[in-house]
Formats: C-alpha cells, sequence, structure tokens
C-alpha cells in the first residue's frame, strides 16, 4: 500500500455483526438460476438475467455487489435520517446497524449487541410478504382504465359506498395461502409467480418500500427507545418476544416507527416537480405502509407460529392505535384499505376444516398467477393443505 493511500476503517462491531449474520447474496443468484434450469423455467431465467444486467448497468463503478445490499443500504440512510430529526438520541443512531437475512424464523427483529449497538435484522420471507400484499392492493387501487378521470371518480364512489377498495380478495387470499402451506409443510417461503399489471406496478413498489421502511422504522425504534431485548413485535421466533409483557412498548415503538416513516414520506416528495400535489402522500403512504407490515407478521402468527397466551396486540388492535393519528379523510381511507387485506388474511390463515384451499384449478383459472414447478408438484402442495392443519412449525409454546 502506497502512502498516499488511506488505511481502511476499521469495522464497527455492528457492521461485524451484520456480515455474519447475512448471506453471500452472489451465491443466492447463483443457487437461483440453477434451480430455473432444473425447473425447466428457461424464459424465468433468461428475465432475471436482463434484469440483473440492467441492474449492474444503473450502478455505475463503485455501486453494490447486489439490489438487496443496495436496497437495505438505502432504507438504512432514509431510517436514520428520519429517526435523528424526530429524536435527540444521535448517541443511539450512531450504533444501529442493518441487514436483511435469508431466516425463516425471524420476520424482524431488534438485536442488541454487547456493545451496546443495535442490530437490525428483516428477512427475505418478510420482504415476500410485503411485496404480495403491495403487489394485490396496488391492482385495486388503480383498475383498468383508471387514467380517465371519471373512472377515478366512480372508483372513488364506488369505494365509499362498498367500504372495499376493490382489492381482489380472492387473488391475496390463493398466493398468501400457497405460501402459508408451503411454510407449515416444508419450512419454505415458496410463493407463485404474479405479475402486477403495468400500470399497477409503480403503486405496488411505492407501497412495499413503505411497508418495508415502517418495519425498520419500528425495530430501529426500540433501539432509540432503550427498549429491552424481548420487545419486537415483528419477530415470532423468539421465545421471549411472544411471552413479554410489554405491549405498551410495542405501541409506542409504532408510534414512533409511524411518525419516521411519515418523514421519510417528506423527504421523498419533497424537491419534487409535483410535491405540490402530494400533500397528504406522506402521511397515507406510511399508514399504508405501516398496516401491510403489521398484517405480514400477523399472519405468520396466525399461520405458521403457535401462539397459547400470546401478549403482544395483535395487527387489528395495531391498527386501531395507528389510526388515532391519522386526518379523517386518510384514516377513512386506511379503514377501508385495511377491510380488504383482513379478510384476505383471515381466510389464508384458516387451517380449520372451513378454510380456504389452495387447489391446481384456482392457480389455472387465476390471470396473472403461475408458477414454474412442475404440475406433479403443485399436485403435491395441493395435497397437503388439509393436512396442514396438523402440521406446525416447531416453536415452544408460551402459556402464561
Amino acid at each position: 500500500m502506497s502512502t498516499d493511500e488511506a488505511a481502511p476503517e476499521p469495522e464497527s462491531p455492528g457492521e461485524a455483526a451484520a456480515r455474519l449474520s447475512g448471506i453471500n447474496r452472489e451465491d443466492q443468484l447463483e443457487k437461483l438460476l440453477e434451480e430455473l434450469t432444473d425447473m425447466g423455467d428457461h424464459a424465468g431465467r433468461a428475465e432475471l438475467e436482463r434484469l440483473m444486467a440492467e441492474w449492474k448497468l444503473s450502478q455505475g463503478e463503485g455501486g453494490h455487489a447486489n439490489p438487496v445490499d443496495a436496497l437495505t443500504h438505502g432504507l438504512k440512510q432514509q431510517v436514520t435520517e428520519a429517526m435523528a430529526e424526530l429524536t435527540n438520541r444521535p448517541e443511539r443512531l450512531d450504533l444501529l446497524s442493518f441487514v436483511a437475512i435469508n431466516s425463516e424464523a425471524v420476520s424482524a427483529r431488534m438485536r442488541p449487541l454487547e456493545s451496546g449497538w443495535g442490530l437490525v435484522q428483516f428477512s427475505d420471507a418478510t420482504t415476500t410478504l410485503c411485496l404480495l400484499y403491495s403487489g394485490c392492493a396496488a391492482e385495486g387501487f388503480v383498475p383498468a382504465g383508471s387514467a380517465l378521470p371519471f373512472s377515478r371518480l366512480r372508483h372513488a364512489w364506488r369505494a365509499q359506498r362498498t367500504r372495499s377498495l376493490g382489492i381482489d380478495r380472492g387473488l391475496l387470499t390463493g398466493l398468501l395461502r400457497y405460501y402459508y402451506v408451503n411454510q407449515r409443510v416444508f419450512a419454505l417461503a415458496a410463493k407463485l409467480g404474479y405479475r402486477v399489471p403495468r400500470r399497477a406496478q409503480q403503486v405496488s413498489w411505492l407501497l412495499a418500500q413503505q411497508a418495508m421502511v415502517f418495519v425498520l422504522c419500528h425495530e430501529a425504534a426500540h433501539h432509540v427507545l432503550e427498549h429491552p431485548p424481548a420487545a419486537s413485535a415483528f419477530s415470532p421466533a423468539e421465545d421471549l418476544s411472544a411471552c413479554t409483557d410489554s405491549q405498551q412498548r410495542e405501541l409506542d415503538a409504532d408510534l414512533l416507527g409511524y411518525r419516521a416513516a411519515v418523514r421519510v414520506g417528506e423527504h421523498a416528495v419533497a424537491g419534487t416537480r409535483a410535491a405540490g400535489g402530494l400533500g397528504m402522500f406522506p402521511e397515507a403512504g406510511a399508514a399504508l405502509g405501516a398496516l401491510i407490515g403489521m398484517l405480514a407478521i400477523y399472519g405468520d402468527e396466525r399461520a405458521v407460529f403457535i401462539r397459547s397466551g400470546r401478549t403482544h396486540p395483535s395487527a387489528p388492535a395495531r391498527a386501531a392505535r395507528l389510526m388515532g393519528e391519522l386526518r379523517p379523510e386518510i384514516r377513512d381511507f386506511a379503514e377501508i384499505f385495511l377491510n380488504d387485506l383482513v379478510e384476505a388474511t383471515h381466510r389464508a390463515t384458516d387451517f380449520s376444516q372451513h378454510g380456504h384451499r389452495f387447489t391446481t384449478v384456482w392457480l389455472a383459472q387465476t390471470p396473472g398467477v403461475h408458477s414454474p414447478l412442475p404440475p406433479m408438484k403443485l399436485r403435491l402442495v395441493e395435497a397437503l393443505d388439509p393436512r396442514a392443519a396438523r402440521v406446525r412449525t416447531s416453536r415452544r409454546t408460551c402459556r402464561k
């Protein structure tokens, strides 16, 4: 090393913990490409390779090695900047690190380190669920022909009258059901292919980002507020979290997390050409993202994890607390939004004999939904669905 070159900065305890708990995303991509080839999904492989090539081209020199690291870095900056403006705790924010993990046992959690650092971990499975909810919600938000003013007015009037935004509850129920059957039986975050209509793709991605921002803001809030390790509403794998008496701390983290998510939205629209017409976007976007984040963990708890004597607030209870923070016009919209998603979540997570079932007939008859898996494997999932009521992911039951 020449004397002109600066020595690399030493790795912080938070950065080291993030590196050790993460995975090699390049290896993960290679494995996924091999799996697509083995399944004969050559079109899917070509599409993935094309998207990765476009992403790498957009990064230029010195960019991130993969999209997940780039997304994590961007979200970390947004969350910490928002928290810094809302709290007077720079010493806590300086000791905060973020990492995306490939885990089926954790949705998201704040992991305190002995060094005083806090490590926010959020799983690929959580991202999957946020994308599923957001895609179906966006398709309901942006119906065909919505570019016409009359169509938008008619859609808004119908939503008020029916208390529904037109979200396809059957579509969301089926996508979630397939996911949860695979979770219960195979402990895999498997999902069906679902292509969001082009007209709704931008809204879908905005909602998914808002959901991820809220989840990360919630976990960061635990660190900033110095909550004990047991407080973590997005980590149903932790026995302490399942059994803690910290409902108020969870609601406090929700509140600070939501306000930070609003601030992230304000930063996003500030200075844009359309900022004058987006006055309600930060609050509305953060509210809808928060509801999606809450439902993602709520569905996991209902469908996958054993919970006896649960002390964490349910998603509807947490949502009710959040509604009190909203302006009346946004609250009304958020309540309609929640109605659609809660009903689909309840149907998808009902593993009683009366519950909704995944079937290959539904898959074949639903436009826009597909799977690269051979028919035999899909029929296996269908056959295992009724038996999944007797299958639970291994978790210790907590009673009080």
